[in-house]
């Protein structure tokens, strides 16, 4: 099987990364080929045979995360419009690129962090603050279209599976995974 993982860094110490990390190992250690479109790949991955890594670069000019994320999203949508025929899966993570994906790990919901009753955040509380429901609200509408288009949607726990389902997402393309193991039987990866 020949795998396509987007994701910003594939590296043990990072939570989303972690995840990815174990599902592009765990790929590999099954023989088959994976493709990493990211910023940053954990350097025991540059051994691997069955491993790419495709550097997606994004410039250091750009004002603020949210631009960064959209140039990353913009550039991976590029690269794979060419390339996506020759991927049996596409593995994206929230949204990430405006590429349309099989499967879609949900490892938080800007939409449910919007509706928390903890989201510190207002419009009115000064520039940072406003940034702040900005992006939230721009990634949670990114997110909604990225779910909607996902063929797969694996949530990390039920409270994410919940929120996702309050987006209006069918719950039957919701599948709640626990770890990045199982997260790679739901990818269609054969795993024992």
């Amino acid at each position: 099987m020949r795998i396509a993982i987007v994701t910003h860094v594939v590296r043990h110490k990072d939570g989303q990364g972690r995840v990815n990390y174990e599902i592009a190992r765990a790929a590999l250690a099954e023989g088959h080929q994976v493709t990493l479109l990211a910023l940053h790949v954990a350097p025991e991955f540059a051994s691997e045979a069955l491993l790419q890594w495709v550097a997606i670069k994004v410039g250091r000019f750009w004002p603020t995360k949210l631009f960064k994320q959209q140039v990353f999203a913009l550039k991976t949508a590029l690269w794979l419009k060419t390339h996506k025929k020759e991927y049996d899966v596409l593995h994206v993570n929230g949204f990430i690129s405006w590429a349309k994906a099989d499967v879609n790990i949900a490892h938080f919901v800007h939409g449910g962090w919007l509706r928390s009753p903890y989201y510190p955040f207002k419009l009115t509380g000064g520039l940072w603050s406003a940034y702040q429901v900005l992006y939230s609200r721009v990634n949670a509408r990114l997110e909604h279209w990225a779910y909607q288009r996902s063929k797969i949607i694996a949530a990390v726990s039920e409270k994410v599976a919940v929120e996702i389902r309050a987006n209006g997402v069918a719950g039957e393309r919701i599948e709640v995974v626990y770890s990045a193991f199982r997260a790679a039987r739901v990818m269609g990866y054969d795993m024992k």
